[in-house]
């Protein structure tokens, strides 16, 4: 199969580490679910939120170009900016933001985007982690 060089993450590993992802997520109450059709995204919840916290992305096209491909171009995790801020958040997300910038693909705008091109799972699961330190650390 001849595979398009932008979609280089196979599908079957990506999906592994979005279940990884989601998995663990599940364990510490931010439950994760498919809502949308078309796209491969994973919306995450937040119990103290009325509104999405982030998601788990598998990036391409569409879903039918994904699973044409049998591959995504990158897995993604992402929050979104103004639901970090509501949980008084935001500072410790942003000291991820310049840890991982040098590692990792990591993007800011409205949404705060950490990207994997390669699936490192060491580096995947200091991520989570992380982000678990960030949200559920006792802040004085």
């Amino acid at each position: 199969m001849t595979r398009d060089l932008g979609y280089i993450i196979e599908l079957n590993e990506a999906e592994r580490i979005k279940d990884h992802m989601a998995l663990t997520l599940n364990i510490w109450g931010l439950p994760t679910q498919f809502i949308t059709q078309n796209h491969s995204t994973y919306e995450i919840e937040h119990p103290n939120l009325d509104k999405q916290f982030g998601a788990i992305y598998l990036a391409g096209k569409d879903l039918s170009t994904i699973r044409a491909r049998n591959a995504v171009k990158y897995v993604e995790i992402r929050f979104f900016v103004a639901q970090l801020k509501n949980l008084n958040r935001y500072e410790e997300f942003s000291r991820l933001k310049q840890i991982y910038s040098s590692l990792i693909t990591v993007k800011e705008d409205s949404i705060l985007k950490f990207q994997f091109f390669e699936l490192n799972e060491k580096l995947i699961n200091q991520l989570l982690y992380d982000v678990h330190n960030a949200l559920f650390t006792f802040k004085s």
